[in-house]
């Protein structure tokens, strides 16, 4: 049986003794990127099925990469689990199995083609907008109707957004429960250390507008996607990734014109660096992400 690690097994206790003390709100359980918050859903799920082998189960993610994945983790530590997958993104739309990976984008309207549910975990919970909380609030509110009640969990990496906690007494999510913090999952070797490198060419933004204390994307763009900036940090960048070996590079650029010239730069080094965007069709995206994962392509924007 796989053990989890030490924070995991804190996080799935929490979890345990929140649910059952009766407090009756919904928690939440934040875990940083990279600390392994699909196999708490996996082992969650396992755990609270071997108490209640009926028990009912949906997942809930807002993109079908995250769905793949989720479910993935499950099938992983128990691959003969009845499990089942609705995203229209992954031509799936199972709705018997008694766990079900979902997308909300394909079920926020679907909730009466399920029958009832004991548990919905939301993955990715700072998703949810804090103001009427959209999709997510009209499904729950329809699965209720099934279940009164049903019980809610939410996990993230990010318990606040801009606006402030993404818990509180008028969410959907109401305690945070436990919490795991990257520090942490650092010194205790679960997590790489970070390092940052200043650049050698620095672009003056001083001059550059901002809102909500973001820049805007428009006057960031005309400051750094010059050729001049774009040439600089991809020399830069080149020759740190080469001298290091890094063999997957992820590229964040500010727009889709700016991750066009990057790539085109990358390319005067002979490094195939492909872009995904909003707008990089399904089938496409695939692709890419496929090349990366397997090693095909090294760079990504």
């Amino acid at each position: 049986m796989l053990e989890p690690r030490p924070y995991q097994a804190e996080a799935l206790d929490a979890l345990d003794k929140h649910l059952s003390s009766g407090v009756g709100t919904a928690p939440l359980v934040s875990i940083p990127t990279g600390g392994g918050k699909s196999l708490i859903i996996a082992l969650a799920i396992q755990r609270w099925k071997a108490g209640f082998p009926p028990l009912r189960v949906m997942v809930l993610a807002h993109r079908k990469e995250l769905v793949q994945q989720n479910s993935a983790e499950l099938l992983g530590i128990d691959p003969g689990c009845d499990m089942g997958i609705y995203a229209a993104g992954l031509r799936r739309k199972d709705t018997d199995n008694s766990i079900v990976y979902a997308s909300i984008d394909s079920v926020h309207n679907k909730a009466g083609e399920f029958p009832a549910f004991d548990v919905v975990i939301i993955d990715e919970a700072h998703r949810i907008p804090l103001k009427g909380e959209g999709k997510y609030r009209k499904f729950l509110s329809e699965l209720k109707r099934w279940n009164e009640r049903l019980v809610i969990v939410g996990l993230t990496a990010t318990p606040f957004r801009m606006e402030g906690p993404i818990c509180h007494k008028d969410h959907i999510l109401q305690d945070l429960v436990y919490e795991a913090h990257v520090g942490d999952l650092i010194s205790d070797g679960f997590l790489c250390k970070l390092r940052s490198k200043r650049a050698e060419h620095q672009p003056d933004l001083s001059g550059v507008r901002k809102t909500g204390g973001d820049y805007v994307v428009k006057a960031l763009s005309e400051t750094i996607d010059t050729d001049a900036t774009v040439r600089d940090a991809v020399c830069e960048l080149v020759k740190i990734c080469d001298a290091e070996n890094r063999r997957s590079v992820v590229v964040f650029c500010i727009d889709m014109e700016h991750c066009k010239h990057v790539s085109q730069e990358l390319r005067k080094y002979g490094i195939h660096a492909p872009y995904v965007t909003g707008k990089t069709g399904s089938g496409e995206r695939d692709r890419v992400a496929q090349d990366f994962i397997e090693g095909r392509t090294r760079f990504l924007l």
